[in-house]
């Protein structure tokens, strides 16, 4: 019995000797520090609502109708309807059809208060003209956005424009000059709404009522402007 005792003694000492000196010490297994998935597969019900409404967005975007108007008599009669179509909530841009021709160059004094005003400033202008011998045709401008304007003519090259407009400053105005594009197949404008435009639609019509002599045609709405065009 005393060798059993004798034998336990000794074992354990020799295992504690052998942790003091040669074994390798156990390190417990830790875990790394937990990262968020990059995707759960789940998505808030607003985020899916709003996603819904983008696509439909898109779709409405997609296959909403504009109007191409045709039919204007000069550049001064589409500015004029774009105007009107501005101020009735549409959007509008101008292309030129066909071929572009060389641009002519209108001169002018801008729009008086009144027509009255504007009769004596051309009656004034004329005389100052004659006196000192300029070859200038003078009238007053009784329609459009340049209503109660003075024109002092219409020219063909730019030239020509700041001449004109040299000699109506040492006469001790100040003429403007405006550039109209032209082309061989006249001007159209793009009508646009939030919603789809159409033959029918009561916003064309009411444009329309005024200038019975346009004409139009539906088309499905234009992402990036076509043709050439001019501001």
């Amino acid at each position: 019995m005393k060798y059993i005792v004798l034998f336990l003694i000794l074992a354990n000492l020799g295992y504690f000797a052998w942790l003091s000196v040669g074994a390798t010490p156990i390190v417990p297994i830790g875990f790394s520090e937990s990262r968020p998935l990059l995707s759960d597969g789940m998505m808030l019900l607003s985020e899916y609502n709003a996603r819904v409404a983008g696509e439909e967005l898109i779709l409405s975007a997609q296959s909403r109708t504009c109007l191409t108007v045709t039919g204007f008599s000069n550049f001064d009669d589409a500015i004029s309807f774009e105007d009107v179509a501005s101020n009735s909530g549409l959007s509008t841009s101008q292309q030129l059809m066909g071929s572009l021709l060389a641009s002519l160059f209108r001169v002018y004094l801008p729009p008086a208060s009144s027509q009255a005003v504007a009769a004596i400033t051309l009656d004034t202008v004329k005389e100052k003209v004659a006196v000192s011998e300029l070859a200038i045709e003078t009238y007053l401008v009784t329609r459009g956005l340049l209503e109660n304007s003075i024109a002092l003519g219409v020219v063909s090259s730019l030239t020509e424009a700041d001449e004109i407009q040299s000699a109506l400053v040492s006469l001790g105005y100040n003429p403007e000059i405006q550039e109209l594009p032209q082309s061989d197949g006249g001007i159209a404008v793009y009508l646009s709404a939030a919603s789809s435009l159409s033959l029918e639609s009561s916003e064309w019509l009411g444009l329309v009522l005024q200038r019975p002599y346009l004409a139009a045609v539906e088309n499905v709405c234009e992402t990036i402007a076509q043709g050439a065009q001019f501001p």
